[in-house]
């Protein structure tokens, strides 16, 4: 038996005589960490004791009846004696951390002085002794009492006999130290000791003496147990997972309302699926089709809803059937969990029960056959990479990842290939195809364009809008049947072979033959562009590699140019680049003369340094997500607002006059068909409806150059066509247009030039991409593991150490305790990979509150000592202004320690050691870690939207006021907008 198997054989006693609990020759020299440890939580517990100081006339009045009794809550100073001792296990543990404690205690000004560093000495010897005893080999409950009993009666002793504090007859000297070696046993001996588990089971203490006399033993058997037992059977009433059960679906007569819609969503809807049968849901624009997906998959909320009729999956309710069901709904950030990828595709087969050796099978797999990964090199460097650095493309191919894995007996797609390059959509649709077909899986596919499906399942569906299902017959009908094809082609359908924008339909070609391209408005030469912000002079900072460099491009008036490429090759990067919203890392932007107009010789030549004023009428972006430009309350105003934004070129006359204005957006409406919808809140819009509006947005400012990301998502034939019309217009009126697209028909109906940007990998992503260089800190919430020091710490150490120092400071008013905190946190900066001015950044909104709050603190006090201000209604002096620093320092030092720990610890591995290590409950855990990955996500949109708002000129007009309050609309735009369900504003 080896001695750690004796240590578990043994309980709670400690290792062998002679031997550390790895069986090594026991050695009683301290090593560094364990100095760091000791040092650690004797500075924590003076703070503690200081605070603890000031506190106590407060506490001890409890005991004002009878005096003697008061040190019942002695113990709480005798606590690092004992805790010091069964952590480092080493001698002189118990002395050392006690007198740290109270050196700290009597730095900062304890009330009782020097006397705490003599009653330090003597409590920290009392628990050394006990130890001693038992030479420094037990580590029992019992001995860590012992200890914490002889600690406090020495110190009581000391009280009354060496350094007398107290005039008690006999009978109270007694009852007082009686009473101080109780506390000592229960509060230090007790406590000390469960914490001590408690810390060790958590892998807190790192490798020290403990964390291997009683952690190892803890994992070990959990290991052996885990190793031992069979893998869970699923509940019963649970879904098994079979590798060929294709569930069957009925639909009988069912209705859904939405409760703030006038007419049902779907109404009486009767349908059939088999089990295995592959179908292609589609249907015009409102007929239903994401609503039945997510009936189906059980997400639907009845509340205030009105719903009939049943859904079945397998004769089982929605909800019964839950994990026999996979859905991957249109916007793919909606759907993703985790923080990184392996984590995220993993989510799903866990919560399912799969077997822990598959789990990771099927991540690799499904990781491939979606084209995240070109190998299973490539696939192992990815597990770690994070989702936030992925394209908009490669978390559509993510979601759909974590659907395979799972395995579904019904599988539900909701335009899984939207936002994919033609490449990665043949891909894409293979991988699901032959999924079903390996697994059994029942499939239903929702996708306006046929053509990427139809010869892939075996039924075609299409749904009326007015309730019910308008056809149902095989899927290749559609290759020969007129009178279906031109039913669906009225519906908008993209039927196969069929032409939405027939040339004959714009009449002349832009661009005759043999003319002569006129000039660019805009010219790149060897562009270097990335989202990150290069460094500025003098800056020491490395400069982030950029996604994409040496790209040429010119766009000349009166012509269009659309940016394909794989998803991930830095397209819409490169769009946001040109449109002067985000600077360039290399070579030259430049813009001639006639874009910035007769008055704009002042303009310089790179559009990144114009005014939001100067842009908007020049430059319009259509961003990929359109709620990011949404700034009014109505459909009608949106597209107002960049009519009336709008200035000649060089002047502030406006464009339009408000009859134009008016004009205009009627024309817009009817165009983009949203007349209905005029008097709507943009974000109750539908998916194609919000892409259309935005697309009017920028349309309705004219500026000369148009940019667009992905124009045609959600877009059905019809609203295709009339986009198409409007596009060519402008380009006929002399102006240009640039798309970020994988559509080719729109690049045809343009006849644009196409500029593709090439990538390694079908779609892959780069590995590479998320690497930061050695001991940088990682941007906070994010997922990128942070290469510092304090990167590669143990994430549960980290948070208790800023628990230990928030609840020190919470305990304390003074400002010297912040002081140390705060000058601490600067100097362990280094350690954790932070530059002073990048932490300044971080923190710069909790230095103005700290501010703000010595302010109000010194003018809202009661008046103390000499007025400094005197106001009338209130005043300002000396002690309000002492407590404003003190109250100020202390919100501020609360902060910075936290700052620190989130910008070196990535939130799945703290989720990974909530879970594993304290075991905490598995919602809790999960909720956390979304909670942190949707604050990392807010620091992103937060930047988006801002530079949503300098392309639509909302930013710097009207000087430092105007900032102000565009800040403020753009902070309330962030908070306030809706999750996206069709019930308006949250």
């Amino acid at each position: 038996m080896s001695s750690t198997e004796q240590t578990a054989s043994r309980g709670t006693h400690g290792p062998a005589a002679g031997q550390s609990a790895s069986g090594a020759p026991r050695t009683f020299r301290w090593t560094v960490s364990e100095i760091v440890v000791a040092s650690t939580l004797a500075v924590a517990s003076g703070v503690i004791f200081w605070g603890w100081n000031l506190s106590y006339h407060v506490v001890g009045g409890l005991f004002a009846a009878y005096p003697p009794a008061a040190t019942l809550v002695h113990g709480m100073w005798l606590f690092p004696a004992v805790l010091g001792m069964l952590i480092i296990r080493k001698p002189g543990a118990a002395i050392y951390c006690e007198m740290v404690a109270a050196v700290v205690s009597a730095l900062l000004g304890s009330q009782w002085g020097l006397t705490v560093l003599s009653s330090g000495f003597v409590q920290g010897l009392g628990a050394e002794l006990i130890f001693l005893a038992f030479l420094y080999r037990r580590y029992t409950l019992e001995v860590a009492m012992l200890a914490g009993a002889l600690s406090g009666f020495f110190g009581g002793a000391t009280y009354h006999w060496i350094i007398p504090m107290y005039a008690y007859a006999p009978l109270e000297t007694f009852i007082h130290i009686g009473c101080f070696t109780l506390s000592g046993a229960i509060i230090a001996g007790l406590l000390s000791w469960l914490a001590t588990r408690g810390l060790a089971a958590t892998s807190v203490l790192g490798p020290l003496a403990s964390r291997r006399a009683h952690q190892e033993p803890v994992l070990r058997r959990r290991r052996e147990a885990e190793l031992m037992r069979p893998d869970p059977a699923p509940a019963p009433d649970a879904p098994v997972q079979s590798p060929a059960a294709g569930a069957g679906v009925d639909v009988r007569g069912w209705s859904y309302q939405h409760a703030d819609r006038p007419a049902p969503a779907v109404d009486g809807l009767d349908l059939r699926l088999e089990p295995g049968e592959k179908a292609l849901l589609v249907g015009a624009s409102g007929a239903g089709k994401s609503t039945l997906l997510h009936g189906l998959a059980g997400v639907l909320h009845d509340d205030e809803a009105v719903t009939s009729g049943e859904l079945l999956v397998d004769g089982l309710t929605p909800h019964q059937a839950r994990g026999a069901v996979g859905l991957m709904q249109q916007d793919p950030e909606a759907q993703v969990v985790l923080s990184r990828m392996g984590d995220d595709v993993a989510f799903a087969p866990e919560n399912l029960a799969v077997a822990r050796a598959e789990i990771w099978d099927r991540v690799h797999q499904v990781l491939q056959e979606t084209g995240l990964a070109g190998t299973a090199e490539e696939t192992r460097d990815l597990l770690d990479h994070p989702t936030a650095r992925l394209s908009g493309g490669q978390k559509q191919r993510l979601a759909l990842a974590g659907i395979l894995a799972m395995r579904p007996g019904l599988l539900l797609l909701d335009e899984p290939t939207a936002n994919l390059d033609p490449e990665g959509t043949d891909r894409v649709r293979d991988a699901v195809v032959e999924a079903c077909r390996r697994h059994g899986s029942t499939l239903l596919v929702v996708e306006h364009r046929l053509a990427t499906w139809v010869d892939h399942v075996d039924t075609l569906i299409v749904l009326d809008a007015a309730g019910g299902v308008r056809h149902r017959l095989p899927a290749a009908r559609i290759h020969d049947d007129a009178d279906l094809r031109a039913d669906l082609v009225q519906l908008g359908l993209w039927v196969p072979g069929h032409d939405p924008v027939p040339e004959t339909t714009w009449g002349t070609a832009l661009h005759p033959a043999g003319a002569a391209s006129p000039a660019p408005l805009l010219t790149g030469e060897e562009l270097a562009v990335s989202r990150e912000r290069p460094p500025r002079r003098r800056s020491n900072r490395p400069a982030p590699v950029p996604v994409l460099h040496g790209v040429d491009v010119a766009l000349p008036a009166g012509r269009a140019l659309g940016i394909t490429g794989r998803n991930g090759a830095g397209k819409s990067t490169l769009l946001l680049s040109l449109a002067g919203l985000i600077p360039v890392h290399g070579g030259r932007l430049v813009a001639a003369d006639r874009l910035k107009g007769a008055d704009g010789g002042e303009l310089p030549d790179d559009p990144h340094r114009w005014r939001s004023a100067d842009l908007v009428a020049r430059i319009g972006l259509v961003f990929q997500e359109p709620e990011h430009q949404f700034v009014r309350p109505t459909v009608r105003e949106e597209l107002a607002l960049g009519a009336r934004q709008a200035r000649r070129p060089g002047g502030d006359q406006p464009l339009f006059s408000e009859h134009e204005v008016e004009q205009r957006v009627d024309r817009l409406l009817e165009r983009l068909r949203l007349t209905a919808l005029a008097e709507a809140n943009p974000f109750t819009l539908s998916g194609g409806e919000k892409r259309r509006l935005s697309v009017g947005t920028v349309l309705a400012a004219g500026p000369e150059v148009l940019m667009l990301d992905e124009p045609t998502f959600g877009q059905d034939a019809h609203t295709f066509a009339a986009l198409i019309g409007l596009l060519r217009e402008h380009l006929r009126d002399g102006g240009t247009v640039v798309a970020v697209t994988h559509d080719e028909a729109f690049l045809r109906a343009l006849e644009a030039e196409e500029l593709r940007l090439g990538e390694p990998g079908a779609g892959a992503v780069s590995s590479s991409a998320g690497t930061r260089s050695a001991g940088a800190a990682a941007p906070m919430l994010t997922g990128v593991r942070s290469t510092s020091w304090l990167g590669g710490s143990n994430a549960l150490a980290k948070l208790f150490a800023v628990l230990l120092v928030t609840a020190a400071l919470v305990s304390t008013m003074d400002w010297v305790s912040s002081a140390v905190v705060i000058a601490a946190s600067f100097l362990v900066l280094p350690l954790a990979g932070l530059r002073l001015g990048q932490f300044l950044r971080r923190i710069w909104p909790f230095a103005v509150g700290a501010v703000v709050a010595v302010w109000g603190t010194a003018i809202a006090a009661e008046e103390s000592g000499a007025v400094l201000l005197d106001f009338g209604v209130t005043t300002v002096s000396e002690g309000s202004v002492e407590l404003g620093i003190a109250m100020g320092a202390r919100a501020l030092a609360v902060v910075l320690p936290s700052v620190i720990v989130f910008s070196t610890t990535d939130p799945t591995d703290l989720a990974d050691a909530l879970a594993q290590q304290l075991r905490l409950p598995a919602r809790f855990v999960l909720g956390a870690l979304a909670a942190m990955r949707l604050l990392g996500l807010l620091a992103q949109h937060w930047v988006t939207i801002g530079l949503a708002r300098r392309a639509r000129g909302i930013g710097t007009q009207g000087g430092f006021a105007g900032k102000v309050r565009a800040t403020c609309s753009q902070r309330s735009g962030c908070w306030c907008r809706p999750s996206g369900s069709p019930s308006g504003w949250r």
